[in-house]
């Protein structure tokens, strides 16, 4: 049973150690079937008197046996076991080979390397301590230097290591190989370096990877300078094209190119001959270009002298004459003119037959011909011959003439017959040539527009499309059939990415003007399906030899993801690298509009200056890799306490800085504090020790009577001071007048009276109507109510005065409970019979309540209120920061029919991931957005954004703080569906 358990353990160790690796994992299994099966069989032979039964199990052990010395000696490559005495107890042939016969031998017994021996006996040692260790190493095999991949691993009993299990695999070839490679890569940059022809390698963006010294020369400039960047801007404007379809072709079959192009040297503008190639790794994918150039300058200058001279020869062509014939059939006399001679290439004196003529036809057109003339001469026929053929002159010149004659036929019936057939030949070598130029130059235009990896569209000169390239068809969502004849601007449709707002087609100002005319920055391509792109492009007019523009050609690009690296990059400038917070510039500056808000409309900000406690003892004792990590953490810790549209900042070393907008001090000192719990209660673990910290936090509100960002930051740091010396792991608010236990009594004196306006009924409700924008017969009333209070005096006080203490002291949960009461019995009483909607804001604190579903539909039961009369306003913030208890409350009221409404939304827009998971029937888009959307593109922009995405998630939008005309045409061009202010109605008391 020992020898059974043994290699149990065996195989157990090595399943915990994911150890059974291909011929390894046969190995082990046939020892422990070998050795359990022995065993059994002697156990068996003491209780099994069957004869018959011993048979089949020592041939099941020969079997076990066989299969295990078949697997053994299949393993390429060493295999050995040590057991915990440190000797060899299993090894393979493979291993005996190299090795010798090790079975029952020691280490020191096998090899007399010192330096190998050390590092068996580290690694075993390591491998009884539960390590599994894998390297590379160089052993002396058979009196050789061999590199051997060497793996040793534990064999455990549970948490003991009964045996180690050993491999060795021969890696030589394969560092040779390496080795091989890194002196020919070696030899291949000094032969680049020493050519004296220009080579470069270039990324699929065509930016250099390699210049050789050659073309550093002849460019004047530096490798430094060039590497990184594009070539294109050294190319001459008018080769652009070409090069950019050059590089495209290098990207398929046969992955290969020649092509020429001027460029800009340090001796001026020179032509080049490249020769390139494509690299492509083992997927066959395109990864850099290598092109080899020469100067061709000379050779292009021979070159269009040749074209020039060919020139004058076609134009000499085009002056020749038509020739006239006239064939009498009665007298079979034939008549040519002197211009149908010299057509022919025949004298003046030679005789003119029709088996002449005949024989000087091109035989490749004979049929043609005979064909023709069958037809023409059939007196069933109209006589027309109409053909294009070639005939050889006598001289052997083969032209090209269109020929067209009539033949007139006499009598009638059977009788008709042929008797004149007069005609004219038209030279048309030239034009078959130039059509044979034309037919090449097209199919090659075609094949460079749909090899370039720009978009290219052409129009005619009123705009119309004609034209479009395979990737302006797949950016548009356009494909050509049904482009052709269509106006460009519904092809190409443009906007400002950032305002929305459509941008009119540049081709119809390039063919106004005849010049070329490109976009501006922020452009989008809306494509027929709805993709945007970002783009940039150019229209070029086409001219006629006279001047005139008979067209434009358009060409854009898709930069999309070269726009997305800018908006990184700008990231990174205003952003610190090591927690990924807005830094100290960008904060100021974000300072600098808060406060300009409060100057210009009475906005209210605060700004916390938060300074943690504790963070040099963490720095001082776990080093400052531990301080890293430790700011990293409490970004995540006070990013949960605050608002998504409030902005934290690293402002250096341990200090933090928190704008909170459109914050009432109230409410600041709210936040503030809960970051100075939040951070009490975390705790910093690093290298099993725990740190605790905390945070003093200056609090400064931002009002108009600040005088800039200097000062503001300056009374913060007071405040944070102050917090300090009062003793840290608080909060110190800066009042020029009272101090901060006044405040604080202040604070509860207003939460005192807001019981008894409660107690008293000096709450009173206003109505504000939301108007619907579509036009489509809406005229269903919906308003929102809006609460208000008496003070003592009867005098009205806004919500912004009460509302931030009643939070604070948990008081909106019963203020809540009777704007619900007050509503549902007013509207049962006035409203039963209308199907007026009304909505009714809801508090964070309200939602926390378990108890308020069951309230709200007792309301609706006690006043027989119908539930879809009823709408639910949930601030975004509010939903976001109590998430499960809105969506189990929502799913309640729209399970019961009631109606619900996302108040402020966009004031978060991390709530847009949210949205889906929110049942709600209207989106209320936030005011701070929609008030100066008519001057903001930006506004404008998130208020199209918002609108879009509502209604693709079918919910049905409303634009809060529409004070102007203005704002409402504009909200009615996007599609908004209802409006809310003071430019379709004031809030008014209810009654």
């Amino acid at each position: 049973m020992a020898a059974q358990s043994m290699m149990s353990i065996l195989l157990e160790g090595l399943l915990q150690n994911h150890l059974l690796i291909g011929g390894v994992a046969i190995l082990v299994l046939l020892v422990l079937n070998i050795r359990t099966r022995q065993y059994l069989t002697k156990e068996r032979a003491t209780h099994l008197v069957e004869l018959a039964e011993r048979k089949r199990a020592e041939a099941a052990l020969r079997e076990s046996e066989v299969r295990f010395r078949t697997a053994i000696e299949s393993i390429p490559f060493d295999v050995f076991i040590i057991d915990t005495k440190n000797r060899y107890v299993l090894q393979n042939s493979t291993c005996r080979k190299n090795w010798g016969d090790v079975i029952g031998k020691h280490p020191e017994e096998v090899t007399d390397d010192a330096q190998q021996l050390a590092l068996w006996k580290s690694n075993n040692c390591r491998a009884f301590a539960g390590e599994i260790i894998e390297g590379d190493v160089l052993l002396t095999v058979g009196g050789e230097k061999r590199y051997i991949r060497n793996i040793v691993a534990p064999i455990k009993d549970g948490d003991v290591t009964r045996a180690i299990l050993g491999l060795n695999i021969d890696i030589t070839e394969r560092k040779r190989a390496e080795a091989a490679l890194q002196e020919s890569r070696e030899y291949y940059r000094l032969l680049v370096e020493n050519q004296t022809d220009l080579v470069v390698k270039v990324d699929p963006e065509n930016r250099f990877l390699f210049v050789s010294p050659s073309y550093c020369q002849v460019f004047g400039k530096t490798e430094t300078e060039l590497l990184g960047k594009t070539f294109m801007p050294l190319v001459h404007e008018d080769d652009l094209e070409s090069t950019a379809r050059a590089m495209e072709d290098l990207y398929r079959p046969p992955y290969q190119d020649y092509h020429e192009q001027r460029a800009l040297t340090a001796a001026g503008w020179r032509w080049f001959g490249w020769s390139d190639k494509a690299v492509r790794d083992e997927t066959g994918q395109v990864v850099a270009i290598v092109g080899v150039g020469r100067d061709i300058t000379e050779h292009k200058q021979v070159q269009n002298a040749l074209q020039n001279s060919e020139e004058r020869l076609r134009q000499a062509v085009r002056a020749s004459q038509i020739g006239i014939f006239d064939h009498d059939h009665f007298t079979d006399t034939i008549y040519w003119s002197p211009e149908q001679r010299q057509i022919h290439g025949w004298g003046m004196d030679e005789p003119v037959t029709l088996q002449a003529f005949i024989d000087s036809v091109h035989p490749e057109d004979g049929e043609l011909i005979a064909a023709a003339v069958r037809r023409a001469h059939d007196p069933a026929g109209d006589g027309l011959y109409d053909v294009e053929h070639r005939i050889i002159r006598p001289n052997g010149e083969i032209r090209w003439l269109v020929t067209r004659s009539q033949t007139f036929f006499a009598g009638d019936g059977e009788a008709r017959h042929k008797v004149r057939t007069v005609g004219a030949d038209l030279d048309i070598t030239e034009r078959k040539l130039a059509e044979q130029l034309l037919l090449q130059e097209k199919e090659r235009a075609q094949v460079t527009l749909h090899s370039i990896g720009d978009a290219v569209i052409t129009t005619d000169a009123n705009g119309m499309v004609e034209y479009l390239n395979p990737i302006a068809e797949k950016l548009t969502g356009w494909p050509v059939e049904d482009a052709a004849g269509q106006p460009l601007a519904r092809v190409f449709c443009i906007a400002n990415e950032e305002t929305g707002e459509l941008v009119s087609d540049p081709v119809a100002r390039c063919i106004q003007e005849g010049r070329i005319i490109g976009l501006a920055n922020h452009t989008c391509l809306l494509s027929r399906s709805g993709q945007e792109y970002a783009i940039q492009d150019s229209a070029a007019p086409i001219r006629a030899p006279t001047g005139e523009v008979f067209g434009a050609v358009l060409v854009f690009s898709d930069i999309t993801e070269t726009r997305q690296l800018t908006r990184q990059i700008t990231h990174e400038a205003t952003h610190d690298t090591l927690t990924g917070l807005v830094n100290r510039r960008e904060f100021e500056k974000r300072l600098d509009r808060a406060l300009a808000s409060a100057k210009q409309y009475g906005a209210h900000h605060a700004l916390c200056y938060l300074d943690l406690d504790q963070f040099k003892i963490v720095n001082d004792t776990a080093g400052h890799a531990a301080g890293d990590e430790l700011l990293k953490q409490i970004k995540g810790v006070l990013t949960r306490v605050f608002r998504e549209r409030d902005t934290l900042a690293r402002l250096g070393g341990d200090e933090f800085g928190l704008l909170l907008d459109n914050c009432p001090l109230e409410k600041a000192c709210k936040i503030a504090e809960d970051l100075v719990a939040a951070i009490h209660d975390y705790r910093f673990a690093w290298a099993g020790r725990s740190f605790q910290i905390g945070v003093s936090i200056g609090l400064a509100p931002i009002t108009a009577s600040v005088e800039n960002t200097a000062q503001l930051l300056s009374q913060a740091d007071v405040a944070c001071y102050t917090a300090k010396e009062r003793g840290r792991n608080q909060v110190h608010v800066y009042q020029t007048e009272d101090s901060e236990s006044a405040q604080r009594h202040g604070e509860i004196l207003r939460a005192a009276g807001l019981w008894d306006a409660l107690e008293q009924e000096r709450f009173c409700l206003y109505c504000q109507p939301i108007v619907s924008l579509t036009g489509d017969g809406d005229t269903s009333t919906h308003f929102e109510l809006l609460l208000r209070m008496r003070d003592d005096d009867g005098k009205l006080v806004a919500p912004a005065a009460f509302i931030p203490a009643a939070e604070r002291y948990g008081l909106m949960g019963a203020i809540d409970r009777w704007v619900i009461r007050t509503a549902f019995r007013h509207y049962s009483e006035t409203l039963s019979t209308s199907a007026a909607e009304m909505s009714i804001n809801l508090s964070g604190n309200s939602l926390n309540d378990h108890t308020l579903l069951d309230f709200v539909l007792a309301q609706f039961s006690e006043f027989s209120l119908p539930p879809g009369r009823v709408c639910f306003e949930i601030t975004e913030t509010a939903a976001i920061y109590n998430l499960s208890q809105a969506i189990e409350f929502m799913a309640a009221i729209k399970q019961h029919g009631g109606r619900l409404a996302l108040d402020d939304f966009g004031s978060g827009l991390s709530s847009f991931r949210y949205l889906k998971t929110l049942p709600v029937d209207y989106l209320k888009i936030d005011g701070s957005f929609v008030s100066n959307m008519v001057e903001d593109s930006i506004d404008h922009a998130m208020v199209a954004a918002i609108n879009q995405v509502g209604h693709l998630m079918g919910i049905q939008t409303i634009a809060e703080h529409v004070h102007s005309q203005a704002i409402v045409e504009q909200l009615r061009t996007l599609g908004v569906d209802y409006v809310q202010g003071y430019a379709v109605g004031r809030p008014l008391p209810w009654h």
